[in-house]
């Protein structure tokens, strides 16, 4: 047990969140300490605000499409910030202010998950306007700061690109190995029908869902960069062991194997069929093991079982014809060897991934053109008709962002009738936990629940000195926030 907890916090701190969190720290605690010694705290804390709402456009992929969505997200963080703080000390006008950004800044989620990032970078900037109102001037000065921070931001998130990328692309690899290795293990159990045959289903499905998301992530990372100039011997190892598996999980997804015919075929009769439920297994446990070869940087131990398992089930298959006899036995033996022919396939491919493994160095130049690398990107089209064509109740986004103005109008007005303290509190919570889809913002709301009676009991501590109680909360409440922010970019 112990074991495997320090092996779960080794793998954190080699995973690229924890590197990203660590620059994101530096990003913002570099402005305070300045503002710090040069008694200017206020404007080096907007410099910091601004580090702290793009942060969340930085997410996988080339450094070109990382800085324009950076860029993007200090831009907007910045203008939002201007007319809001111009507009709060009118009820009249910042209604209608606030609902035309709102659903503005919400609806260009259409443009994808880097864009649904980015507008939660300019919902986040709309909220803390209220937290620190200006007037005159300081306004526009704030929001300048805010744009610093975002240039700031992009210039560190520039320098770390290649250390940033590198842990990316190996962790991504990663969840690769470990995501198919789950998806043919779950194909073994319902072979086995020992466990809720839906249940086993949803997972499946839930598996390709994060492994089409994971493949996308490692084409952009793989193939946008550097293809001009060709592959490093280690570059050129990841995209090897990309290939493969995108070809392992296809010849899963295209040999679907009839688990009722088998369950109906050989029900009483398990024992000729454990022998490839078996191999099956044992498979994904191999892939488990490269998984985690690729992650310590280690070398992957050769293993010498797996053949013989290919021969047992060669013996089962006669075995069985031999016990049932033909002709009743030719649908059973057919379907034996079919799954057979299936799981020698895969073992040849785990093999050749366990080749580069074992013998990089010899391997052939393996590269792609620049033209040819695109044709396996899904380019995200940012065609303004988009806009157009999502603008009624029939795109989801649309909904979204319509839902998610008329919470925050009405939480902010809540707020204001009851004169609460801290109104923004209760538009940060809604920004946080409110999803397009009902089961994710119902699973936001519990964590934002638990995480707020957790940091209640933590800021209602007993400290002997009141000033020393006062800067507590002032500490732990930005930490509730960016923990929220986390979680659900997370998500």
């Amino acid at each position: 047990m112990i074991k495997n907890f320090l092996q779960k916090i080794q793998s954190f701190l080699k995973s690229s969140d924890f590197l990203k969190s660590v620059l994101v720290t530096f990003g913002i605690v570099v402005p305070v300490l300045i503002g710090i010694q040069t008694d200017h705290l206020p404007y080096f804390l907007s410099i910091s605000i601004g580090v702290f709402l793009t942060s969340s456009s930085d997410v996988p992929g080339s450094l070109k499409h990382k800085s324009i969505g950076i860029l993007i997200a200090a831009a907007i963080a910045t203008v939002a910030t201007i007319i809001v703080t111009s507009a709060v000390f009118s009820i009249w006008l910042l209604i209608p202010t606030m609902a035309l950004l709102i659903f503005g800044i919400s609806y260009i989620s259409v443009y994808g998950f880097r864009a649904s990032l980015i507008s939660f970078a300019g919902l986040l900037a709309i909220v803390l306007s209220f937290a620190h109102q200006q007037i005159g001037s300081e306004i526009f000065i704030n929001a300048m700061f805010i744009g610093i921070g975002g240039i700031w931001y992009l210039l560190l998130s520039t320098i770390f690109h290649p250390f940033l990328q590198k842990r990316q692309i190996n962790n991504g690899l990663t969840d690769c190995f470990q995501l198919t290795a789950e998806y043919i293990r779950i194909r073994g159990k319902l072979a086995l029908a020992s466990e809720n045959e839906s249940q086993l289903k949803n997972k499946l499905f839930d598996l390709q869902v994060n492994l089409n998301a994971t493949h996308e992530s490692l084409r952009e990372l793989l193939l946008t960069e550097k293809q001009s100039s060709g592959f490093s011997n280690y570059k050129r190892k990841q995209l090897l062991i990309f290939i493969e598996l995108i070809d392992i999980l296809e010849l899963s997804m295209a040999n679907p194997a009839n688990y009722e015919q088998i369950n109906r075929l050989f029900k009483n009769q398990l024992l000729f069929v454990n022998p490839f439920i078996e191999l099956i297994f044992e498979l994904s446990n191999r892939m488990d093991q490269m998984a985690e070869a690729m992650q310590k940087g280690g070398k992957l131990a050769h293993r010498h079982d797996l053949e013989p398992m290919i021969e047992k089930c060669r013996e089962s298959i006669q075995a069985y014809v031999q016990e049932v006899k033909l002709p009743k036995a030719r649908e059973g033996a057919l379907l034996l060897h079919n799954l057979l022919d299936y799981e020698e396939n895969q073992l040849q491919k785990i093999h050749s991934v366990e080749r580069v493994f074992y013998d990089l160095e010899n391997q052939n130049q393996v590269g792609l053109k620049a033209k040819e690398g695109k044709k396996f990107i899904s380019q995200q089209d940012y065609d303004f008709n988009i806009l157009k064509e999502n603008f009624s109740f029939k795109s989801p986004i649309f909904k979204h962002a319509a839902r998610l103005t008329i919470a925050m109008l009405l939480g902010y007005g809540i707020g204001t009738y009851f004169s609460l303290q801290n109104t923004y509190w209760i538009l940060l919570t809604i920004v946080v936990i409110m999803r397009p889809g009902y089961t994710l913002t119902k699973e936001r709301s519990k964590h934002r629940l638990y995480g707020t009676l957790i940091g209640a009991a933590i800021s209602r501590c007993d400290c002997s000195d009141h000033s020393k109680h006062i800067r507590l909360r002032g500490f732990i409440h930005p930490i509730i926030d960016f923990g929220s922010k986390f979680y659900s970019e997370k998500l």
